[in-house]
Parts: C-alpha cells; sequence; structure tokens
C-alpha cells in the first residue's frame, strides 16, 4: 500500500512540474483545439501557443539551473 502512495505521489509531482513548465502552451493549445472543433479557424490561438513555446525555448537558454531558479529574468516581467 505504501508503495502505491509513493507512486501517487511522484506521479503527482511529475504532473505538477510538467503543467508549470508547458502550461501556457497547453492552454493555448486547448484553446486552438476548441475552437477547431467548434467550426472556426484556431489559427490564432495556434500562434499564440508557438510564441509561448518560442518564448519558453528562449527562457530554457538564458542557463536557468537550481541555483538562480528563483531569480527573474527579465526585471521588466515580460517574456
Amino acid at each position: 500500500m505504501t508503495e502505491y502512495i509513493i507512486i501517487a505521489a511522484v506521479i503527482g509531482i511529475a504532473s505538477i512540474a510538467i503543467y508549470t513548465l508547458f502550461g501556457d502552451v497547453l492552454r493555448h493549445q486547448t484553446a486552438a483545439a476548441g475552437v477547431a472543433l467548434s467550426g472556426h479557424d484556431g489559427s490564432d490561438q495556434m500562434s499564440s501557443a508557438a510564441n509561448t513555446a518560442i518564448a519558453a525555448k528562449m527562457e530554457a537558454d538564458v542557463g536557468r539551473d537550481m541555483k538562480n531558479f528563483a531569480e527573474n529574468p527579465n526585471p521588466a516581467g515580460g517574456p
């Protein structure tokens, strides 16, 4: 029983970490899918998802690690 609790906790922590890393991209892609399913053009949402993914990649390339993770690389608050 304890093993199952540990596995559930690890899965929960991994899910939170993935959502934290890719949350904005996932939200934009989900919005695009919803708009496309409703029969409208979802290209605006897909371009927002692509732009968010590019910004996340650029932020990852800054060289963040556990020592400077909490520091804001852009004091202006932008991407």
